[in-house]
């Protein structure tokens, strides 16, 4: 049995797993589905990750070399899958956004009261 784990869109980790019958191995396999589902994964689609990115790298290889415009392919690519294709750069640009938003902007210092005590009584 193959296990296969990552972040989607990445090539992941391999593990190669051998039990001695089918039957244990697919105990093996939805145990170890149930401990992350448990953990709080979520379960996708194993072609929506690398498979659509090395699809589209053949189409496009075969679309230059007919002379085809790649956005029109892209496009209707785009149309057929039940996922949107999205062009790095403006992957980029949405990164570069959420960034900015999350930095930091300095609070301004309020100072605090001190208090002091001394055998139960409050000096300030």
């Amino acid at each position: 049995m193959l296990c296969r784990w990552g972040r989607i869109g990445s090539k992941g980790q391999n593990m190669e797993l051998s039990y001695r019958s089918t039957a244990a191995a697919r105990s093996m396999a939805s145990r170890k589905a149930n401990q992350k589902i448990a953990k709080g994964y979520v379960e996708v689609q194993a072609a929506y990750g690398v498979t659509i990115k090395s699809a589209l790298k053949g189409l496009t290889d075969a679309a230059k070399n007919a002379g085809e415009s790649i956005k029109g392919l892209s496009g209707a690519i785009g149309s057929m899958s039940a996922f949107p294709l999205i062009e790095y750069g403006s992957i980029k640009k949405e990164r570069a956004a959420r960034k900015a938003d999350r930095k930091k902007k300095p609070k301004p210092r309020v100072p605090k009261e001190v208090t002091f005590k001394r055998r139960g009584q409050r000096i300030g």
